[in-house]
């Protein structure tokens, strides 16, 4: 999925067309960019299996253009800037496949932009789906005819995807996590208006599924917010941003 991301849209075309001993169907679900992006998509010709370009309503109506549109058996979505781990991803998790299984998850690692540093976050068990969120949408591989029945609530602007999978781990659809890192993704900076919208859409994505502790959780989450709001006035940029990069370089 991509929208006006001239700067980055080759770095992921180049990853998932550099996917070694695997067969994919490549699908590309553009916004309607209008800063070049579109140009550069075309010019990899046949490398492309698929390509919409129109206007959508965010990134979860382009998920679901891509679910309608896709005729392999199994998906996994990749934001523009977002990279495989390395050129033998797809074919390392080949042999999940066959397992009956509708949702596989793995591990992901992120780049902070703001410190200049990369995290491994290891996936997490699917009983913590209760409380959390524990996997990254660009690290999940789904089956297709799953899928289709089980569509993002593009009501949701942020945490659609954790509201997809914590409804099917509620409705007792096999998942299996996997000790194998999928996906490299750039997250930029976090910021205090970002961190507060995704506590808040986890907080309805709980409610909405029926979870008893989902006022509780979200109590926690924004006293963590303002915590870090707190801590962030306190010192300067740069000191936060040491502190911050300590909490994952040990």
């Amino acid at each position: 999925m991509v929208f006006n991301d001239n700067k980055f849209i080759n770095r992921t075309i180049d990853s998932v067309i550099s996917q070694n001993n695997v067969e994919l169907e490549y699908i590309i679900i553009d916004g309607g960019s209008t800063d070049g992006t579109l140009e550069k998509i075309v010019s990899y010709g046949s490398k492309i299996t698929v390509l919409l370009s129109e206007p959508d309503k965010g990134i979860y109506d382009a998920m679901n253009k891509g679910i309608a549109l896709a005729k392999g058996k199994w998906l996994i979505f990749m934001n523009s800037g977002d990279i495989f781990n390395n050129n033998f991803t797809l074919n390392s998790i080949k042999k999940y496949l066959n397992e009956d299984y509708d949702i596989i998850y793995g591990n992901t690692k992120a780049y902070y932009d703001d410190l200049d540093l990369e995290v491994k976050f290891e996936a997490e068990e699917p009983s913590l789906l209760l409380t959390k969120i524990v996997m990254n949408h660009q690290s999940c591989i789904i089956r297709k005819d799953f899928h289709i029945k089980n569509l993002y609530n593009t009501s949701y602007k942020i945490c659609a995807d954790y509201d997809m999978v914590l409804r099917s781990y509620l409705n007792n659809v096999k998942l299996k996590k996997i000790d194998e890192t999928l996906a490299l993704v750039s997250i930029g900076g976090v910021s205090d208006a970002n961190r507060k919208r995704t506590f808040k859409e986890i907080y309805l994505v709980q409610k909405a599924n029926g979870l008893k502790k989902a006022l509780l959780i979200y109590c926690k989450n924004m006293g963590y917010h303002f915590a870090v709001k707190s801590i962030k006035a306190v010192f300067s940029k740069n000191l936060y941003n040491f502190l911050h990069k300590k909490k994952y370089v040990k």
